[in-house]
């Protein structure tokens, strides 16, 4: 139903005369010419005259009863876009990325509403940052999704703190208990249906009970939405670890029934050294676990791919880890979560020239940023390391290379779930990102792309402008890290 305040507005904007605006009130109410006619006392030619003056004023074309239709409609499209709010939500990890793509479709798809979600993680920092500045300009209000464990999140109080006085903000929790700075904020409980209406009132303005009605209408997807993917998720990747374990009693059999093993004691001693140093690997795994060195690459990708891991990692190229310009480190690159980063750490000047276009390869893929080794072992003690946080559905691991173990020389991978441990790396890697010497390559990169969507194939000229924007790019590169 349009206001009749609204109605008004706009008629005297379209310069309706008081006679024009009578009878176009009485159409939109669906009153027939006839009734028009006789209510006003006035012909049915002069309604229709009347109409057709005022379908002009508004620049609706076409015959008869349909530019009635296109009236109603083109006034409801600027009832709406006027009368509407807009929301932004703004979430972290793929679980709250998750609840804030249901909030939208659910309690915030009121008609009144124009909800937008994030599509960056804060872990990004300047890149989310300026896409919430865009926002901004026209949100009534921006909400915070929190998921389970947010609240140790340091990317949440850095969005927090980043929206803080800027507009009016608001969180919503999904079994998450508010700590630290996060306790000064104005939160509700996502699953509370009372606080949800109260919440969408104050957004809208509507009624206490047609909000009501439209959480009571809209909880049961919500609730389905939210419970059944991270239940199922949690079971399924909480049983196969299980699974696994027992899949090794099924194995027993097998092996007392293998003529070769039976007949071969050499064969049998070698699947007896397998055996008993998987038993000692598992038997001592407490907050840590080891693997050697060599496997890690294949782990991080198949928990890149199968498990859409999000990764935060220093990397001193051609330290430890040779490599990322082969075939393995382009499988990394290809199964990366857009909102990964990683720090590069460069030794000399020609190893970064040399690593330049893969360089640009990763950035093109998520986050990446470059730093000059001296700088990081001057400024960042104690972290001169390769290390990465791997996070999977919002918990995180931490994984470092450990020294050669001097008994059987082998270099091994730590993975760390001690939370405090992962805590003090993901905060120290964060000061690196922002520190003044590391350059952001993926922002770097949109002065190489944007220019690059408008060449053409054989437009010489054009891709020699490129490759002069590229040097440029490297040029500034170089400067900014070891200049």
């Amino acid at each position: 139903m349009l206001s009749e305040k609204f109605l008004k507005n706009l008629f005297q904007q379209n310069n309706l005369s008081d006679a024009e605006a009578e009878v176009v009130f009485l159409a939109l109410k669906n009153k027939s010419i006839e009734i028009i006619s006789t209510e006003l006392s006035i012909s049915a030619n002069a309604v229709r005259k009347r109409l057709g003056e005022v379908y002009d004023k508004f620049d609706i074309s076409g015959r008869g009863p349909g530019k009635l239709a296109k009236l109603q409609q083109m006034l409801l499209s600027l009832y709406e876009a006027q009368s509407s709010q807009k929301i932004l939500i703004w979430w972290s990890g793929n679980e709250g990325k998750h609840l804030a793509s249901i909030l939208k479709n659910t309690i915030f798809s009121y008609p009144q509403l124009r909800t937008e979600v994030c599509t960056r993680d804060p872990i990004v920092s300047k890149a989310w940052e300026n896409e919430v500045k865009k926002h901004l300009e026209n949100a009534s209000i921006v909400i915070g999704c929190l998921s389970p464990g947010s609240s140790q999140n340091l990317w949440v109080s850095y969005a927090a703190g980043f929206l803080a006085g800027q507009t009016r903000n608001q969180l919503i929790r999904f079994g998450e208990s508010l700590s630290g700075p996060l306790t000064h904020l104005p939160s509700i409980d996502g699953t509370n249906k009372a606080e949800l209406a109260k919440l969408l009132q104050e957004i809208t303005n509507c009624s206490a009970s047609e909000a009501e009605e439209w959480v009571e209408f809209k909880s049961p997807q919500l609730y389905k939405e939210i419970k059944q993917p991270q239940s199922q998720a949690k079971v399924s990747e909480g049983s196969k670890l299980f699974e696994a374990i027992d899949s090794f009693k099924k194995t027993e059999s097998y092996l007392k029934n293998n003529k070769y093993i039976q007949e071969n004691l050499c064969f049998e001693l070698i699947i007896l050294n397998s055996v008993t140093q998987t038993r000692k690997q598992l038997l001592r795994v407490n907050s840590d676990y080891f693997i050697p060195a060599v496997l890690y690459a294949q782990r991080l990708i198949s928990l890149q791919r199968k498990s859409k891991a999000r990764v935060m990692a220093l990397a001193l190229v051609d330290h430890q880890e040779q490599f990322w310009s082969e075939a393995i480190g382009r499988e990394i690159l290809n199964t990366v979560h857009e909102d990964s980063i990683r720090v590069f750490v460069f030794t000399r000047l020609e190893d970064l020239d040399r690593n330049f276009e893969m360089l640009l390869e990763h950035a093109g893929k998520y986050n990446v940023f470059v730093m000059n080794y001296e700088i990081l072992a001057r400024n960042f003690q104690g972290f001169v390391k390769d290390f990465s946080i791997i996070e999977v559905s919002n918990s995180k691991v931490l994984s470092e290379y450990t020294e050669i173990n001097e008994k059987n020389k082998i270099k091994n991978i730590r993975f760390s779930a001690n939370l405090d441990e992962v805590a003090q790396h993901e905060a120290k890697l964060i000061e690196i990102m922002k520190s003044d010497a590391t350059a952001p390559m993926t922002e770097l990169l949109k002065q190489i792309i944007e220019p690059a969507q408008a060449i053409q194939i054989n437009d010489f000229e054009g891709l020699q402008k490129l490759i002069k924007i590229q040097e440029e790019v490297r040029t500034i590169v170089r400067k900014k890290v070891f200049l």
